[in-house]
């Protein structure tokens, strides 16, 4: 049986494809391809955004070697942090 986790995935993946940039935004161009592409409740929408969103960003992350988004973020920012502090000396 297929988690809701990998579902998510699978469609994560097929957005990908099609270039669409991860957002929640109601009306957005991702919110208007799940609406063609996905069978689902729009009570359901935003919940389902958000995870697809996230989970996008977490797969493009990933081709770049990082483990998830966050530990992209994270990076990015600790990078920044120790430029900064080695200008400072």
């Amino acid at each position: 049986m297929t988690t809701l986790k990998e579902k998510i995935h699978k469609v994560a993946l097929a957005a990908i494809r099609a270039r669409l940039p991860a957002e929640t935004d109601n009306g957005g161009k991702l919110h208007k391809w799940v609406l063609k592409n996905v069978a689902i409740d729009e009570k359901n929408m935003f919940p389902f955004l958000l995870s697809l969103s996230t989970e996008m960003a977490d797969i493009r992350a990933r081709k770049q070697g990082y483990e998830n988004q966050t530990d992209k973020i994270f990076s990015s920012r600790k990078m920044k942090s120790l430029m900064k502090a080695s200008r400072r000396k």
